[in-house]
Parts: C-alpha cells; structure tokens; sequence
C-alpha cells in the first residue's frame, strides 16, 4: 500500500510499523496493544496486525502474563550490522566466560541506544548470590560504569550533545548529579582506561567498566563486571580494573582494533 504524502513512494504501513518501534524502544517494559493505541493515532486493527507481524519477524517479545510487547534483541543485531559489528557478540563471549570465571562475578556486554547504555549479553557469576539484569536492560549515562565509559569515549560533539541530554537523577547520596564533577569524572576516564560506579545507582553495588573499541579505534561496546561490594571492595578496584581491562582489549582485538598502532585515532576521535 502506497500513500502519496511528502513523498510519493512513502509506503504507510511500513511507517506506521515503524512508529510502533519507535514508541516502544521509549518504553522497555513494554506496552499493550490498548496503551499503543493510546499513543499512536492508528486504528487498533491496524496495530494488533503490525505488533504480530513483528512478532512472528522476531523484531517484538511479547510477555504472555501481560500482554505487553516489547523490542527484542534481534533489533539489537541490526544496531551491531549498521556499525559493522554483526560478530561481535559471538566474538566477546568467550573473553567474558574466561573473566566470569577468574573474577567469580557477573561480566556484561553493552553499547549505546541514544543516551543510555543498553545490555547486549551477559555471562552469569558462578557465586550462589549474584547479579543478572533483565534481558535489554537500559542503564543511565550518569550512574553506571558502562554508560560512563561509552559517554567517555565518544567524538566530541557527540559527548557534548549527549551531556546535555542527561537529566542527573539523584538515586543516592553517591550519585553525581553536578554536571562539572561529571565531567571530570569522565576525564578521569579516559586517564586510567575504565570507569566505575560506587553504589552510584543501587546501594551496595559495585561495577568496574572497560571500553571495546573496533578497527578504526571506534567505542563500540563496554564490558562489566558487577558485584556486592563485599566482595568487589574499592581496595581490589586496581586489580580487578585490569582483569577487566585486559578482556575489553581481547574482544577489541577480535574487532580488528591494534592498541599500539591506532590509540593516536583513538585520541583523535575524542578530540583529545
């Protein structure tokens, strides 16, 4: 079906499909048929139809408890595919098991989703208490090592633009709400080659980040630890942040990224 609109080859249903994605990737838990209809100006015929069509695509979840649908990580891989990294995943997995198991502790996977760092994979601690996040889970940029160290590592005018969209939501006293700080903090950053969070966001937790980077000395992802703090203390935050550190640059090795030879590009993209 074709609608003569701004542009005579617009095709209708394909946008109003995409304007379902697009309100959905604003809401993670997902919404029901109803609630879209509530957002979106189409007809609910015309979003059951669409919302199921994506489903059996594999582009939406659907929880059967509450009948919200919610994007799937199929949409995560075509995100990969624009930045030409469609392995990546199947390339970090193995340096994440081999670091869940030196560190005991849950190791994640993340990139960048507009302004918030947004798990792509994760490996589970062997501990019988350990820490899992919610498949797709969103993690804000001021408040969690991943979304520091992907804010840290971005050209500069993308790291300005994206600053000024942040809303410094205070979760806790340890929360860094001042835009100064944060940015020294993130300086701080690119000095040592990490960021963490000390129970910037959920009290007791502890999370020490490194950046992957690809062939062309691009941040394409981040890997993470996290932890009670009982057992990742700030005193093993040296150690651990090297543990880390050496699997990001594994998985940016498998990327095509040569740290001797492209940290001048790296520089360079981040205006340093």
């Amino acid at each position: 079906m074709e609608t003569e609109t701004s542009n005579k080859y617009s095709v209708l249903m394909l946008e109003k499909g995409m304007g379902v994605l697009e309100l959905l990737a604003d809401y993670h838990s997902g919404l029901t048929i109803q609630e879209m209809c509530s957002h979106l100006s189409y007809p609910k015929t015309t979003i059951y139809r669409l919302a199921n069509t994506l489903l059996e695509m594999g582009y939406l979840g659907k929880d059967e408890d509450t009948n919200h649908f919610f994007l799937s990580r199929k949409l995560f891989r075509l995100g990969l595919a624009a930045l030409g990294e469609t392995d990546m995943l199947e390339r970090a997995i193995e340096p994440m098991k081999r670091l869940r198991d030196e560190v005991k502790e849950s190791v994640m996977l993340g990139t960048l989703v507009g302004n918030e760092a947004v798990l792509l994979e994760q490996v589970i601690g062997s501990h019988d208490f350990t820490f899992m996040l919610r498949p797709g889970a969103h993690l804000c940029l001021h408040a969690s090592a991943p979304g520091k160290v992907l804010l840290a590592y971005q050209k500069k005018e993308v790291k300005e633009e994206l600053l000024n969209s942040i809303r410094f939501v205070k979760f806790n006293d340890n929360t860094i709400t001042n835009p100064k700080r944060f940015k020294e903090e993130l300086e701080q950053i690119l000095e040592n080659g990490y960021g963490v969070d000390v129970e910037e966001e959920i009290s007791g937790v502890h999370c020490i980040g490194a950046p992957i980077f690809n062939q062309y000395g691009e941040v394409v992802a981040c890997v993470w630890t996290s932890g009670p703090k009982g057992r990742i203390p700030l005193s093993v935050f040296p150690k651990l942040s090297v543990k880390v550190r050496n699997c990001a640059e594994i998985i940016s090795g498998k990327l095509g990224y040569k740290k001797s030879k492209e940290m001048k590009a790296v520089k360079a993209i981040i205006g340093k």
